[in-house]
């Protein structure tokens, strides 16, 4: 199965910190740079998985270069959050709804996402199987749910769709959510009657109908979220901004060194990109929406 999120990050990260500093003649080796995500973010991914990827990853993108990462990879979003803003974690790879609610102590300017396939942003897809007899979200109460972890703002999406109807957020909408680590998992799921109904980027059912054609003609879309990003890496706002802009080219470059462009295309990544309010435009919407109707509800 292709892993891809957690993967495409540590390549993110290889890239960004990578810096040759000599002083008198003689190599200047800088302390590690403090990285941090969480099992709740790795998605495509396990823990070992993205140890391992790391150090390969690492490897190739550091050779012959005084710089390191030192990562931790936390058991909880609320972890890694907390030892972020105590600047115990310098940077963070984290879901992009998780990254919003924490974006007053991420760096102006050090803030990126990442592309997969043709588009920037996804839109998040629920999937049923076209025998079914499920075509709107009031259908689905009492169903069974697979998505993927790593995927807040899908679920952000989905549960504020659901508190605008009138509906339960999905936790006591569904009857039973089946939580996966990959996106074709959940596809998988609805093909073969396993779930009701999946949630998953677009890419992800592109990568599914890849992988077996009659995915495609055997499941529909019911319901799409707008086109919002899912994967972050957001710098502490104390981090040195000449560091962050001396190696910045680095990945930044519409022109990639060979290797680079190799390691990007073996993860299928498009290209990474800082974040701008144009391009978290519509997620921010989403999680404000999300958190308007979660006030409104708890008033009530």
């Amino acid at each position: 199965m292709l892993r891809l999120g957690w993967l495409s990050v540590l390549i993110v990260l290889a890239g960004l910190w990578v810096s040759e500093t000599v002083q008198a003649g003689e190599s200047l080796i800088m302390p590690p740079i403090k990285v941090g995500g969480s099992v709740e973010s790795l998605h495509e991914s396990t823990r070992t998985d993205a140890e391992i990827a790391f150090k390969m990853v690492f490897n190739e993108m550091l050779v012959d270069i005084n710089e390191s990462l030192a990562i931790r990879i936390y058991d909880s979003n609320r972890e890694v959050i907390e030892k972020f803003k105590q600047n115990d974690v310098q940077v963070i790879f984290i879901d992009s709804a998780s990254y919003l609610d924490i974006e007053s102590w991420i760096h102006p300017v050090g803030r990126y996402t990442l592309q997969y396939g043709p588009s920037l942003k996804q839109r998040y897809l629920l999937l049923v199987r076209n025998d079914s007899s499920f075509n709107s979200l009031e259908s689905l109460r009492g169903r069974r749910l697979s998505h993927c972890t790593g995927h807040r703002i899908g679920m952000r999406y989905l549960d504020a769709e659901l508190m605008q109807r009138g509906l339960p957020e999905s936790p006591r909408f569904f009857a039973e959510a089946r939580v996966k680590n990959n996106m074709n998992s959940a596809v998988v799921d609805v093909y073969f009657g396993k779930s009701d109904v999946a949630l998953v980027p677009e890419y992800g059912f592109e990568l599914a109908k890849e992988l077996n054609p009659q995915v495609g003609r055997q499941l529909s879309v019911i319901a799409a979220s707008e086109p919002l990003i899912y994967i972050t890496v957001g710098l502490h706002k104390t981090f040195p901004e000449d560091r962050m802009r001396k190696v910045e080219p680095s990945f930044l470059s519409e022109q990639p060194t060979r290797r680079l462009q190799s390691i990007l295309e073996s993860f299928h990544i498009t290209r990474y990109v800082r974040i701008t309010d144009e391009i978290i435009e519509e997620t921010r919407a989403v999680n404000d929406r999300y958190h308007r109707l979660k006030a409104k509800r708890s008033v009530h």
